[in-house]
This record gives C-alpha cells, structure tokens and sequence, in this order.
C-alpha cells in the first residue's frame, strides 16, 4: 500500500512545509486498509509522545503491549477511506474503543416487543 497523493490536503501550509514530502511512498509492513491510516500517521509522525484528541493525555506506545494506552488513529471525518492527514487523528486505544461504544446502537437485546 503506498500513502496517497492528496495526504496533505486541507493540512495547514504552514505546518505542512515542516513535513517530509512521503507521497507516493510504499508503506512498509502495512498489509491491510484497516492499518493503512494508522501506518500513515507513523509515518509522518513516527516518534511518541502524541496527545490523545480525546481525552488530551500522552500516548507513549505503538504497540499493543499497554493495550489500554497504545496509540490507535481516528478518522476523525468517519470516512475510513480518507487518508489526509488532517483527518487522521491520535488517541488512546482505549478512548478510541470508548468513543465509538458510546455511538453505536445497543447490540444487546432485541429491541422488538414480545
């Protein structure tokens, strides 16, 4: 998988002069669509610490050996196949989990009468 040519779109100029120019570039040990955003972000930004865009605290691991506390990328436009940075946001994988339980339906019970 190779990180799209629009991956800067509707990033700040201003920042953006400070980042590598990676478009086009393959992804390495990115095997998946799902990871794909993710391995973006690492890429530009490949050196904790990272703040949490939701509850604002460090995120310190990429790893999934603090499960809780490892960094998980958010599209934050709920687009999973927008890969522009801008739209790629950090957070806890926990927060991340915690956010999208909270937006999705209730998956217990039937919600039909008897």
């Amino acid at each position: 998988m190779k990180i799209p040519d629009n991956v800067l779109d509707g990033y700040p100029t201003h920042l953006a002069a400070y980042l590598p120019d990676l478009r086009g570039r393959k992804l390495k040990g990115i095997t998946s669509g799902k990871q794909r955003g993710r391995g973006i972000f690492l890429a530009y930004f490949p050196q904790p610490p990272w703040q949490c865009e939701i509850c604002g605290g460090f995120i310190l691991y990429t790893e999934d050996c603090n499960w809780g506390d490892s960094l998980n990328v958010h599209h934050a436009n709920r687009d999973k196949q927008d890969h522009r940075l801008i739209n790629l946001a950090p957070t806890h994988h926990s927060c991340h989990a915690r956010y999208h339980a909270k937006r999705r339906p209730h998956r217990g019970k039937s919600m039909r009468s008897p």
